[in-house]
């Protein structure tokens, strides 16, 4: 999730900020380990699951906002037609960057 906050900033803004702070933080990599040095379970069902919903859809977002950066830049440089129209080209080309782009930060529910 460390690398999808930047991301989200990307799309969301001050939301994010306010999100990171408020909820993100609290899932770090070092808010982990610091929870198991005291002997603790980190434990995702401790999350309300609006939290656990929220941190999610910006893991999904993230991914699909670098899809989209890279995917118009593509077409851009790369004139691409799909059905004969560029746009068609774009949205396939999005669809499948944000796979892409999502595999690398896949997170399972003890990572939220």
């Amino acid at each position: 999730m460390n690398k999808v906050w930047p991301l989200t900033a990307l799309y969301a803004g001050p939301l994010a900020a306010w999100s990171y702070f408020k909820v993100g933080r609290l899932s770090t990599h070092q808010a982990m380990e610091q929870a198991k040095a005291r002997g603790e379970k980190p434990d995702a069902r401790k999350k309300p699951f609006w939290q656990i919903a929220a941190l999610g859809t910006t893991h999904c977002g993230s991914g699909c906002t670098l899809g989209d950066i890279v995917a118009e830049w593509f077409i851009v440089l790369v004139p691409f037609t799909l059905f004969g129209k560029t746009v068609f080209a774009a949205w396939v080309i999005d669809y499948i960057l944000a796979f892409l782009f999502v595999s690398p930060f896949n997170i399972s529910r003890s990572n939220l």
